[in-house]
């Protein structure tokens, strides 16, 4: 039986598949970590999580998990992480997301790892 996605969750797929489609997508440089950092952002705020690491959406929009895998796999990975989860505590919405589809656990285990914004500023000041 064929996946059906609301217009909605057809944009953001059509969307994930353009930014894995761009050339900074592989890219180890800035551009790269943008659009892996856009691409889970994304991908969490559109409730598609779960269709791409189970491949539901390859055939029609050629994202699958190996696509997710990626956004952490590219020596970038902690960054990537560091940015989704500023953009998290920043966007209740967007924590809630990846807490539905990663767990708490492992929100609680990237929140840890990504400093907070005084942890910064003290760190720099010593």
């Amino acid at each position: 039986m064929a996946l059906r996605l609301f217009l909605k969750e057809i944009e953001a797929a059509k969307k994930l598949r353009n930014i894995k489609n761009s050339k900074a997508w592989g890219e180890t440089n800035a551009a790269g970590l943008a659009k892996r950092i856009e691409f889970l952002v994304t991908l969490f705020q559109s409730n598609l999580c779960q269709y791409v690491r189970s491949y539901e959406l390859f055939d029609d929009y050629g994202i699958g998990e190996r696509d997710f895998d990626t956004c952490f796999e590219m020596h970038d990975g902690a960054q990537v992480v560091n940015a989704v989860i500023d953009a998290a505590r920043k966007d209740p919405a967007l924590k809630k997301a990846i807490i539905r589809d990663m767990g708490q656990e492992t929100f609680d285990s990237w929140d840890a790892m990504t400093p907070k914004t005084i942890d910064l500023f003290v760190s720099e000041a010593m």
